[in-house]
């Protein structure tokens, strides 16, 4: 298939009939949803303000399980990105 050529399914009409912007995107704003409802759920728990942890504090921390969040985060967003440019998609979604 070729971009000049224009040989290729309309991107709509793919994502209509296999429904992969369902299938990529819907796990990924469920994983949201869920940090933000507990978020929240938090902060009328709690009665403090919920503030997520920056990238400076996170990359410096000696704590194993932070290490590996940001390991796997970073893992993960470098190897979507890999894929995304390669235009294979059906990879990012079986990857999560």
């Amino acid at each position: 298939m070729s971009k000049k050529r224009k040989n290729y399914p309309s991107p709509v009409e793919v994502v209509n009939d296999y429904g992969a912007v369902r299938d990529v995107f819907l796990p990924w704003y469920n994983a949201y949803r869920f940090l933000v409802q507990n978020a929240k759920r938090v902060e009328i728990e709690e009665g403090v303000t919920f503030v997520p942890i920056d990238l400076g504090t996170l990359q410096k921390s000696l704590n194993v399980f932070d290490q590996w969040i940001n390991f796997a985060t970073e893992s993960l967003v470098r190897f979507v990105r890999q894929e995304m440019d390669g235009y294979q998609l059906y990879k990012v979604k079986l990857s999560m």
